[in-house]
Parts: structure tokens; C-alpha cells; sequence
């Protein structure tokens, strides 16, 4: 990446701005563009952060919405499961960003016809979160 080089190393601003223009590409219906930037501020991320950050989840989520509103069903979903699982991990910091990406699953389970498994997720959820 040409930003990336001219600053000699990943930068936090290289990929902040990246991320808004991957907020500005979605807002104008550039998906693919949109995707392209997202996919290279989680990799950035990862890179900087790790893996389990609040940056990096919050990335994977954004990408996953563009992705649903592409149509990519399937890959939307498994982004809204990883940035769930990190989001679960990191603890209650992380419960609104989770209950947020919850309520994106929910919906595009619900969207493509399977309301029963967002029934059971959430039933499931519930259950486990009233356990001794």
C-alpha cells in the first residue's frame, strides 16, 4: 500500500482514514470499494491492535453490514460471528458493541428466512446468561 510505504510502517491515522473512506464509499452505495477498503483496515488493524481490539472487531463489523447490504449473506454472517466471539471475549467493555452486532445477526438471519435459529440464538443466549 502506497500509504502504508510513504509512512514507513502501518499507521494508525493510514488506516483511520481508510476507514473513512470505506464509510464514505458505503454512504454512496460503492459497495465493492467500500469492501476493498474495510478487508485492508481489519487486516491494519490486526496488524497494530490484534485480533481480540475493540478496533479490529468494530472493523469487522462495519464490514460485515457492507457486505449484507452487497447481498453476501453468507460471509456478512460469519463477520457478525467473529466480531460477536471477540466482542464476547473481551468481556462487559464489549457487551453494547455486542448486543449492537447481536442485533445485525438477528436481522439478517431473520431477513434470509431463519427465524427459527434466531429464535433459538437468542433463547440460547438468554438461557446461558441466567445460569448459576
Amino acid at each position: 500500500d502506497i500509504l502504508v510505504q510513504e509512512r514507513g510502517q502501518a499507521s494508525i491515522e493510514v488506516f483511520e482514514t481508510l476507514a473513512e473512506l470505506a464509510d464514505s464509499y458505503q454512504a454512496q452505495g460503492k459497495l465493492r470499494d467500500a469492501i476493498g477498503a474495510y478487508r485492508r483496515v481489519v487486516a491494519g488493524y490486526k496488524e497494530i491492535f490484534g485480533a481480540a481490539s475493540f478496533e479490529t472487531l468494530r472493523a469487522i463489523r462495519s464490514l460485515g453490514k457492507v457486505l449484507e447490504e452487497l447481498g453476501a449473506y453468507g460471509e456478512a454472517e460469519n463477520h457478525y460471528r467473529q466480531a460477536i466471539t471477540g466482542f464476547k471475549e473481551v468481556g462487559t467493555s464489549g457487551l453494547l458493541d455486542r448486543l449492537d452486532c447481536e442485533g445485525f445477526l438477528g436481522d439478517l438471519l431473520s431477513d434470509t428466512g431463519r427465524n427459527v435459529e434466531t429464535n433459538l440464538a437468542y433463547t440460547t443466549e438468554q438461557y446461558q446468561s441466567q445460569a448459576p
